[in-house]
């Protein structure tokens, strides 16, 4: 935030407080959330409310103030877009949100070629119950996500199928311990695929805490 408002900034650290201006409230955003992602290239993605009342899912270059791409916006097919969408390589954005409508939540990928033309990965109309807003995507346009299925079982899948695409589910064992809770990050993986992710475990040895 700053005297005038508020806004989202990019700089590289070489000079203290020399920064660019990405998007800020002077118009025609009015508010911004506090997760964005930035890619190789530095684009970044960030959700935000427009003076207009519609909410989004938008990235910018940064290379003029408010310039920004819309990727998914409130007259689209999807509506209240969680906070903290992430970016890859090549500027496809993942980000969770509902439907129209209400009721059914799900994952949705879109590059802002053409604003609300989104690609569902995977809804509550399947056969996982809801999602996290963690997420990460790569440069291959593969998205790991934190979901708990209809069975109650919380986990990282890379895909629509929990049994297909699972990575790691409460229940399983990883290094002798039954996993309680696990959780991912945004930009939680890298373009080889490979995922990092927490996880709290009982050792299923001792019955203690691991």
């Amino acid at each position: 935030s700053f005297a005038a408002g508020t806004g989202i900034f990019s700089g590289t650290g070489a000079i203290a407080n020399d920064m660019e201006t990405v998007a800020d409230s002077s118009g025609p955003f009015s508010a911004f959330s506090s997760g964005l992602s930035i890619n190789a290239g530095g684009t970044m993605a960030f959700q935000a409310l427009l003076d207009n009342g519609q909410r989004g899912i938008f990235t910018s270059t940064g290379a003029a103030p408010n310039a920004a791409a819309t990727i998914a916006d409130s007259t689209g097919p999807v509506d209240v877009f969680g906070p903290c969408p992430a970016i890859n390589a090549a500027g496809t954005v993942v980000f969770d949100a509902l439907l129209d409508g209400g009721g059914v939540q799900g994952l949705f990928t879109g590059n802002g070629t053409v604003p609300n033309d989104v690609t569902p990965v995977a809804d509550t109309r399947g056969p996982f119950a809801n999602f996290g807003s963690t997420y990460a995507i790569n440069a291959a346009g593969t998205v790991a996500f934190f979901a708990t299925t209809d069975s109650g079982n919380d986990g990282i899948f890379t895909g629509p199928d929990p049994v297909a695409h699972k990575v790691l589910e409460t229940g399983d064992i990883l290094f002798g311990d039954t996993v309680r809770f696990l959780d991912i990050f945004t930009e939680g993986m890298n373009d080889a695929g490979q995922i990092g992710f927490y996880f709290d475990g009982i050792d299923t040895r001792t019955e203690t805490s691991g």
